[in-house]
């Protein structure tokens, strides 16, 4: 399954990217990262708001490492972590494109069995 990816030239990765079962597992991947950071940011930002007229803190948004970091007291700003942006873009990424040939391997056997 990976060797078909490690060692093509482009056009059979771009014909990858064409297969309706590779697309349905790579951007189902990427929405279970978008909906895991949404989680990640409600979760930390009730958390934080129920402290906040208390004591200086702030919260940390991001899946699976900390992107954005938000905070109050002095002094207040708000961060865009790159490293953790970048690695957390970088694994959704990987894991998506692994999801995608997954779906694909699985489809694709299906649809043998289906031939037989």
């Amino acid at each position: 399954m990976f060797e078909i990816v490690m060692n093509s030239p482009p056009s059979k990765v771009k014909a990858l990217f064409r297969d309706t079962a590779f697309n349905a597992g790579f951007w189902t991947g990427i929405g279970i990262f978008v909906f895991l950071n949404y989680l990640s940011y409600i979760k930390s930002y009730t958390e934080a708001t129920k402290l906040r007229m208390f004591s200086a803190g702030g919260y940390f948004v991001g899946f699976p490492l900390d992107a954005y970091h938000s905070y109050w007291g002095y002094p207040s700003g708000e961060d865009l972590l790159l490293l953790g942006f970048t690695a957390d873009i970088l694994i959704a990424i990987i894991s998506s494109f692994v999801m995608g040939l997954i779906v694909r391997s699985i489809w694709s056997r299906l649809a043998a069995g289906r031939m037989r």
